[in-house]
């Protein structure tokens, strides 16, 4: 676990599928940024392995606008740094979401 995520933190998961549009839109204000672990030996950044982000970035923070019941709720996502380079605290997103908190899209909007 990551040292500052809670239990009830909403946990996204990253998705190479863009086929399908967007559930919803969510603004999340970021709180905490930086490199997701690249386990042992650097294992989980090995291109041979199912669920490999490059460069896999970790973001931790609170949803401001979008879904009406996740207002307010902390949330964390793993995804593809080359995707929003230069992210940092305080900082503002725009995530492309589906139903079951796969998100394809991030992008920076403040």
């Amino acid at each position: 676990m990551w040292p500052f995520a809670s239990i009830s933190d909403w946990e996204l998961k990253w998705s190479w599928d863009t086929d399908a549009p967007a559930e919803w839109t969510l603004q999340v204000e970021v709180s905490r940024t930086g490199r997701r672990s690249r386990g042992l030996f650097g294992l989980l950044d090995s291109p041979s392995m199912v669920g490999a982000i490059p460069e896999a970035t970790r973001i931790e923070g609170l949803v401001r606008a979008g879904k009406d019941d996740v207002l307010g709720q902390r949330c964390v996502l793993v995804f593809p740094g080359k995707m929003c380079p230069g992210l940092a605290a305080g900082d503002t997103v725009r995530l492309s979401v589906r139903a079951g908190g796969d998100c394809f899209a991030i992008e920076q909007v403040s």
